[in-house]
């Protein structure tokens, strides 16, 4: 199928649908797809761990750096904020060295890894919103963009620089400047095209547009990439959180200046539309406690919030939502960050991520204020709760999904065996504010 067909195949589904996509412009609806509350039977309990053989990457409170932490506290490792590969063998970081950086892969868990490669200036791999891992690698892994550090005034800046590395770590960067204010969204998944949100003036606050760029000559493409409904309403809002799937689908999470929406990016093709999430039916919104994952399928992404007890499915195939459930969080304590959330200023620490799906795609677990609770995907229906009444900030699932880690508001970490519920704190010497990664031992 060429691409047009299947961008006219795709907006003809999407506009079958109920949903009204608006990127932040507009009030949410919902959707065509199943809506309401439930309870649910518990979902069966088959799988087993304690999850002692495991790894954690952590952070402690007031420090930068990561570390590498085993079941018996021992620290294996300090590590600049990074990015591990698919195994767990392997971190992509950048350091500072005087008024240079440079790019390495280190082993896990220490020690120089591949090449490396200094830069003139201070740089440093993207982050999105609240994303407790730093981005800037395309998925074959040929290409890196950096951000400089510290640079003040996002939102105004008269020009942005990124800088480019492709094909090897022993190659220079080359660094590209761009007129006007603009911040890392994406890279195509061979590297050959950076995606960035321009920054435009208000209104609406946090009004945005996203370019292309290509990373062999730095030169912006014509145009800017649209939503493909053409609706021509603004685009406006603050990144949260981010997926992306092995085709190129980019989704990013944002807090809009009326309701929650999901921008998704196809960054191997160059399309994107927006799909708002349904707005909560006399209460309003929180961007505070959203997440998203997406199924192991790559079918489905799924966006939830514990605190306000809400789950959304995302059919990705029809770019559209397919269902909206709400369930009893279990906390009757306030959400933090409440309200629309369109301010401009800088996000809370990235505490970690709040959502986790098992390898099967069968279970969902989502953390909040009253602890975690598992929805089973084939219906969203809730079956069991963790950590009742504690207030979970951050969590990871072990690749055979036997174990959950979590990472609570009091600055511990603990191990949930998902059959037994058992739970074992993890010792540590300090108190703890991220939860990065678990990987296996």
């Amino acid at each position: 199928m060429s691409t047009m067909s299947r961008l006219a195949r795709i907006s003809a589904m999407v506009m079958a649908v109920v949903t009204v996509v608006s990127c932040g412009g507009g009030p949410a609806q919902t959707g065509s797809g199943a809506s309401g509350s439930v309870t649910g039977s518990p979902a069966p309990r088959t799988r087993s761990g304690t999850g002692a053989g495991s790894r954690l990457i952590v952070g402690f409170s007031g420090e930068t750096d990561l570390k590498l932490m085993t079941a018996d506290a021992s620290i294996v490792a300090t590590l600049p904020p990074g990015i591990p590969d698919a195994d767990g063998t392997s971190w992509l970081t950048v350091v500072h060295e005087g008024s240079a950086s440079r790019v390495e892969e280190l082993s896990l868990p220490g020690g120089r890894a591949g090449g490396s490669q200094q830069i003139q200036g201070l740089w440093r791999l993207p982050t999105i919103g609240l994303e407790p891992l730093p981005v800037g690698l395309s998925a074959d892994r040929s290409t890196i963009a950096l951000v400089e550090d510290g640079r003040p005034g996002t939102y105004d800046a008269a020009q942005t620089r990124f800088a480019i590395l492709r094909g090897s770590l022993d190659r220079p960067a080359r660094i590209f400047t761009l007129p006007g204010a603009f911040d890392f969204d994406a890279l195509s998944p061979d590297g050959s095209t950076l995606y960035v949100v321009e920054h435009l003036p208000a209104p609406p606050v946090a009004h945005y547009q996203v370019r292309a760029m290509e990373t062999s000559t730095g030169r912006l493409k014509d145009g800017v990439v649209v939503d493909k409904l053409g609706n021509g309403e603004a685009m406006a809002g603050s990144a949260v959180a981010q997926a992306q799937r092995a085709d190129g689908m980019v989704f990013t999470l944002y807090r809009g200046p009326d309701h929650m929406f999901i921008h998704a990016l196809q960054s191997a093709q160059g399309w994107a539309v927006c799909i708002d999430l349904p707005a909560l039916a006399g209460a309003a919104d929180s961007w505070a406690g959203w997440d998203l994952v997406p199924s192991p399928d790559g079918i489905h992404v799924v966006a939830a919030n514990a605190a306000l007890g809400r789950v959304v499915d995302v059919d990705t195939a029809a770019i559209t939502i397919r269902r909206t459930i709400d369930f009893a969080s279990g906390s009757s304590a306030p959400v933090a960050g409440s309200g629309n959330g369109t301010s401009a200023g800088p996000n809370p620490v990235a505490s970690g991520h709040r959502v986790a799906v098992t390898s099967t795609g069968s279970e969902v677990f989502v953390a909040g204020p009253g602890g975690v609770v598992s929805i089973r995907y084939s219906d969203l229906s809730v079956g069991e709760r963790y950590l009742g009444g504690s207030s979970v900030t951050g969590l990871a699932l072990t690749a055979d999904a036997g174990s959950l880690f979590v990472l609570g508001s009091d600055g511990r970490i603990r191990s949930v065996d998902i059959a037994t519920g058992a739970t074992v704190r993890w010792p540590a010497a300090g108190t703890l504010d991220r939860l990065v990664a678990v990987l296996p031992g």
